[in-house]
């Protein structure tokens, strides 16, 4: 069995935590990448790709949830951790509607 190269469990991002227009963009999402595999991630505008993405490129921290990459809790991580830890691991593409062939 392949180990798991992102875990991600109830994972969840709001904004304006606390305030009368706090918006919850993910709501406990389960996502687990095992070694080898090759995953997109799709759905409709305002859906919260973008946001999943940033949280998974470490760009972003959740609200809450559990969020491990190659074996490291994320949450446990400092900053500062952080920001080495992203550079010497993670590196993906973005791309937008309009840098794709849709002739294909």
């Amino acid at each position: 069995m392949k180990s798991n190269l992102i875990k991600m469990e109830g994972i969840k991002k709001s904004f304006n935590i606390g305030k009368e227009n706090e918006l919850e963009i993910l709501h406990g999402i389960d996502f687990d990448v095992r070694e080898g595999e090759f995953v997109s991630v799709v759905g409709q505008s305002g859906s919260g790709k973008s946001t999943l993405m940033n949280i998974i490129g470490l760009l972003d921290r959740q609200t809450s949830g559990f969020y491990e990459l190659n074996g490291v809790d994320i949450s446990k991580l400092k900053d500062s951790e952080l920001s080495t830890y992203r550079s010497k691991t993670v590196s993906y593409t973005h791309l937008r509607a309009h840098e794709t062939r849709h002739d294909l």
